[in-house]
């Protein structure tokens, strides 16, 4: 395969090719953020602005509605979440079930047919076993907190005038922990309820069970449970219901310019960077002194700097390694260690002229009959100085040259029967 078919990429010279890009790269990502991020914007708010004018008043009155269900559903969910993780009689096992009875009897002391207090009494002994207090002296012995207490004790006053507290336990001792504590308890207020309500005898009597199946607390856990997915089933329905009424943007949330621009200057960065990397590589303009010996094969004779540069790209050739350009002296050197039967060197190229004078003043100097010719190797002014020349230096510019350009003058070059003594690259 030969030099214009064959070719060596280098992955340093393509990184670097890139990033010389860095304006147009920063322009496509502006370009990029305007037009993804102003359609964004635009198109959000046109969208709200028509959707709009179909929220009637009596859908807007629904809309609060469902809003408030909403936030006062969200409200219990979390509520009652704490009650299912902290609640005593949820944790409690169905299957294996620990219970307590006591029976509160009493036999007033006047056995009036028409005002018979027995009610009346017993009510007043629940009100007393219910009451804060003995709810939070309970809670402290058994280590729950009162509210949960509350939920393991029914006091129930039956049609024979007998008033049955039943308690439930995570074990049996604390069930009967808690037929004791309501005995002590009414044996405490007996004399008080005597005196405020009516004089009356007090019997006592209980009775615990356990492990046993309890249906009914299996019924009140399952209630509990069912309770938290009807919560969450409200939600789920009165959510659907909503964006049945609110405008289409309004459900989808508020519009997101900046989501938009950065995703646009993304996308034009990374079409900027395809583009250069295509034309790096099918490029055929010389881009470093390496590449222009691998495709040519000629000598390097010196780089010289070319046009300034903005800050970033000197920083960017300073890191590239291209930035220690050959003193002018020692090409002169080089050129003039190579011309030692040469009478009349011819020094040609694309290239501003006022940019190599300076060299080929000093090669005059130094006693080599210089030539210069700032034109191309199939210029008429070269072909017309090239056959009066006994070897020629040849003159390139990185990113102006073509290497094609650059084989038909070496080939030029060696028809005349003239010595090429190499190649002097301006390096911008």
């Amino acid at each position: 395969m030969d030099n214009q078919t064959e070719r060596t990429v280098y992955f340093k010279d393509l990184v670097f090719s890139v990033l010389y890009k860095w304006k147009a790269i920063v322009a496509a990502m502006l370009i990029g953020a305007a037009l993804l991020g102003g359609m964004e914007y635009l198109g959000a708010a046109g969208e709200v602005t028509l959707n709009s004018v179909s929220v009637t008043p009596e859908n807007q009155m629904k809309i609060d509605q469902y809003q408030s269900t909403l936030e006062r559903t969200e409200r219990l969910i979390e509520s009652h979440s704490v009650y299912l993780k902290e609640s005593v009689i949820v944790a409690l096992d169905s299957y294996a079930a620990y219970t307590s009875t006591t029976y509160i009897s009493v036999t007033p002391a006047s056995q009036e047919s028409v005002n018979d207090p027995t009610s009346a009494i017993l009510f007043a002994y629940r009100t007393e076993i219910l009451s804060n207090t003995v709810m939070e002296a309970l809670g402290e012995q058994l280590k729950v907190a009162p509210i949960y207490v509350k939920e393991l004790i029914t006091p129930e006053v039956t049609g024979t005038g007998v008033l049955n507290v039943f308690a439930r336990g995570r074990t049996l001792e604390e069930a009967e922990a808690i037929a004791a504590y309501v005995k002590t308890l009414a044996e405490d207020r007996q004399e008080r309820i005597s005196r405020t309500i009516a004089p009356h005898s007090l019997q006592t009597s209980s009775v615990s069970a356990g492990p046993a199946v309890d249906k009914a607390l299996y019924d009140l856990q399952n209630a509990a449970y069912q309770r938290m997915t009807s919560l969450k089933n409200t939600v789920t329905n009165t959510t659907t219901e909503l964006n049945k009424l609110l405008p289409t943007q309004l459900q989808e949330g508020e519009p997101q310019p900046l989501l938009f621009a950065i995703v646009g200057a993304i996308l034009g960065a990374f079409l900027m960077v395809a583009i250069a990397c295509v034309q790096h590589i099918g490029s055929g303009k010389v881009y470093s002194a390496r590449t222009l010996k691998d495709r040519t094969g000629l000598r390097i004779l010196g780089r010289v700097c070319g046009k300034k540069r903005n800050p970033i790209d000197r920083w960017l050739r300073k890191l590239e390694g291209r930035v220690a350009h050959t003193q002018p002296d020692a090409i002169i050197a080089n050129i003039v260690n190579r011309c030692a039967e040469v009478k009349q060197l011819l020094v040609f190229g694309e290239t501003d002229a006022e940019l190599l004078r300076p060299l080929t003043e000093k090669l005059n100097e130094a006693g080599v009959n210089c030539t210069l010719i700032a034109e191309p190797a199939g210029s008429a002014q070269a072909m017309k100085a090239l056959p009066a020349c006994d070897a020629a230096v040849l003159v390139e510019v990185c990113g102006r040259s073509a290497y094609e350009d650059v084989l038909l003058t070496v080939e030029t070059v060696t028809d005349y029967g003239k010595t090429l003594l190499g190649c002097v690259l301006i390096d911008g």
